[in-house]
């Protein structure tokens, strides 16, 4: 008898053990369905509950030589956290503005001590690179360099954002080349002249 309770109790168990694998299959399923939506809609969408997402933004200036750097980190609601900003001089290309920037708002973030991170930029090449490095060669530098930092971190994706959904991003590292506004600095929320944005950008994600 007692092995027959024994046996109702272990596949109770395993029955149960399968529910929750089910269930947990749905929500990434849902999850990643809500993603690909938001994609097809070219709009801004918040990171899965328990992880932050920092959008990355990068201009350059051939003429001047220089590079505007920003990253704009926010919470699963739509909230911004906080955000930085960074100017570079002597800067050849837009590639490289590109690297620096994503060198920056990887260290930047990763002494900030969040542990569950999505990074989400438009550089296609540098997404490449850091996703499959076999397969983009010729940036084997940029490689190394950028996952010497993303291996501080304990989850991280990098994923490609459309040039429509990083506005917020790129305005702020605009703001170093087309507005001269040289001073780097990392504070909280989102900047005074672009509160309307960021507070539209929520309301329709």
């Amino acid at each position: 008898m007692n092995f027959h309770i024994l046996d109702t109790i272990g596949k109770i168990k395993e029955d149960s053990n399968q529910w929750f694998q089910a269930q947990e299959l749905t929500e990434k399923e849902d999850c990643r369905s809500k993603e690909r939506d938001h994609r097809d809609r070219k709009v801004w969408f918040p990171p899965p509950s328990q992880w932050v997402k920092c959008n990355i933004g990068a201009s350059w200036d051939k003429w001047k030589r220089c590079g505007g750097a920003a990253w704009v980190l926010s919470n699963e609601k739509g909230e911004v956290l906080c955000h930085g900003r960074r100017s570079f001089v002597n800067i050849g290309s837009k590639s490289d503005a590109n690297l620096k920037s994503w060198l920056w708002a990887f260290d930047s973030i990763k002494s900030l001590k969040f542990t569950k991170i999505i990074f989400a930029a438009e550089s296609d090449e540098l997404i490449g690179a850091v996703n499959r490095p076999p397969a983009w060669p010729s940036f084997n530098h940029q490689s190394k360099e950028l996952l010497s930092i993303l291996g501080s971190i304990l989850e991280w994706k990098v994923v490609l954002e459309p040039y429509e959904a990083n506005g917020g991003a790129n305005f702020i590292a605009q703001s170093v080349t087309r507005e001269d506004r040289w001073q780097s600095y990392i504070a909280f929320g989102f900047p005074r002249w672009l509160k309307e944005f960021f507070v539209n950008q929520r309301s329709v994600a």
